[in-house]
Order: C-alpha cells, then sequence, then structure tokens
C-alpha cells in the first residue's frame, strides 16, 4: 500500500455529529466490513468486497488517489464515538447503539 506523510497534514473536517479524515491504512478491517456486506451492497452493480485482499487493494486506490490529487474518499466518524476513544478508528455500525 502507498504511504505518503502529506496526506496526515489534511485538516479533519469536523461538525457537531462527524468528523471526515483521510483514510489510513489502518481502516482497511472496516472498510472490508463495510464494503464487503452483502446488505451495504444491495444495488451496487460490482457487488460487496470479497476478501480482505480487496479491501486493501481498494485503500491502495484511494490514499494513491489522496496523494496525486490532494482529495479522495473520506473516512467518516460519528463525533461522539470518535471523542470517547484514543485509536481513532472509524466507527462502524456495529459501534452504534440504536436509539
Amino acid at each position: 500500500m502507498t504511504y505518503d506523510p502529506a496526506i496526515a497534514v489534511i485538516e479533519n473536517v469536523r461538525t457537531a455529529r462527524v468528523i471526515l479524515r483521510a483514510p489510513t491504512g489502518r481502516d482497511v478491517d472496516t472498510l472490508f466490513r463495510i464494503y464487503g456486506d452483502p446488505r451495504t451492497n444491495a444495488f451496487n452493480p460490482v457487488g460487496p468486497l470479497r476478501s480482505l485482499v480487496d479491501a486493501e487493494t481498494t485503500m491502495a486506490r484511494w490514499l494513491d488517489h489522496w496523494i496525486e490529487h490532494d482529495f479522495g474518499m473520506w473516512a467518516i466518524a460519528l463525533a461522539w464515538i470518535a471523542s470517547s476513544r484514543t485509536s481513532g478508528r472509524v466507527a462502524s455500525r456495529d459501534d452504534v447503539t440504536p436509539g
């Protein structure tokens, strides 16, 4: 996976409810949980990612795009989850308590 510290200087966008940031290689597992789930891909003609290797390939393309164009896909976290955790990972639906 390509990495460039220049991505790290992209400022996060924060609202009262969410934090948007450039993705990192640490987000691959969450990427696979979301994009590998058939329910989140019900209307995606390509279908869900089939493996963690597919997720790693997708993440590499996203990071390369950020490096080349200074914009790209964002990682989104619920602000209250991100502020209550030190890991800085992206929240998935498993982290959200309904209601």
